[in-house]
C-alpha cells in the first residue's frame, strides 16, 4: 500500500494473476476498484524485486491466490508497529494514522520526488486533481522554505565593485527594466551624485 497507493480493499482483492513482474505492472480489475474501472499501474523497480523475492520464497502461492492476506492480524501488527515507533494513532489536528494513511504517504512521496500533479492524480486514480492536491498533498514548511530559496535572486550574484559600478551607471549590458510595481525595499539602489 505504501509503494503502490492501493486502497485497503484493492490490496485485499489483488491476486497474483493481476501482477505482471515481467512488465512491472499491477492490473486492477474493475470489480476491485472504488470507481469500478479497470486500470494498470506501474510498479517501482524495488517493488518488483520485493514481489519476485516473495514469489521465490513461497513457491506454493497460487496464481489466483491473494498477493497479501489482509486479516485483522495485519491491523494489529500495524498498530503495534505504530506504538513501537512512538507514533500516536491520532494527532493534535485529529488526523488518524491507519492503513489508508499509507495512501497519503504514497502521494507525499510522489510529490517529494517531483511528480507533476496530473501524474499523481492518475497514479492515485482520482477523478479530480482537486482531490489529489487538496486532500492527499499536505503542506510542509521545509518544502515551502526550499521553494522560496529556489526563486531567482533579485540582486546581482557577485558583490565586486565593478558589478556595483556597472549597475549604478547602467553599463552592465542588462536590458532596462522598470522598477514600477516593485516594492521600494526591493528596488535597485540608485547612486546619488
Amino acid at each position: 500500500m505504501l509503494n503502490t497507493g492501493l486502497r485497503l480493499n484493492e490490496t485485499r482483492l489483488l491476486k497474483w494473476s493481476d501482477v505482471s513482474l515481467e512488465d512491472g505492472e499491477l492490473r486492477l480489475r474493475s470489480e476491485t476498484t472504488k470507481n469500478g474501472k479497470a486500470d494498470v499501474l506501474p510498479l517501482s523497480p524495488d517493488m518488483v524485486e520485493i514481489l519476485q523475492d516473495w514469489r521465490r520464497q513461497t513457491p506454493s502461492l497460487e496464481e489466483d491466490g491473494p498477493v497479501v492476506k489482509v486479516t485483522s492480524r495485519l491491523l494489529r501488527c500495524f498498530n503495534d508497529d505504530l506504538e513501537a515507533a512512538g507514533i500516536k494513532k491520532c494527532d493534535a489536528a485529529k488526523r488518524t494514522v491507519d492503513l489508508h494513511a499509507l495512501r497519503h504517504t504514497y502521494a507525499q512521496r510522489l510529490n517529494a520526488a517531483g511528480t507533476d500533479p496530473k501524474t499523481m492524480q492518475a497514479l492515485l486514480r482520482h477523478s479530480s486533481p482537486v482531490l489529489t492536491l487538496g486532500v492527499y498533498i499536505h503542506k510542509d514548511k521545509s518544502r515551502m522554505r526550499e521553494a522560496v530559496a529556489a526563486l531567482p535572486q533579485l540582486r546581482p550574484t557577485t558583490n565586486s565593485p565593478e558589478t556595483g559600478e556597472a549597475l549604478r551607471t547602467g553599463t552592465d549590458d542588462a536590458p532596462v527594466v522598470s522598477d514600477e510595481g516593485i516594492p521600494p525595499r526591493f528596488r535597485q539602489e540608485k547612486s546619488v551624485g
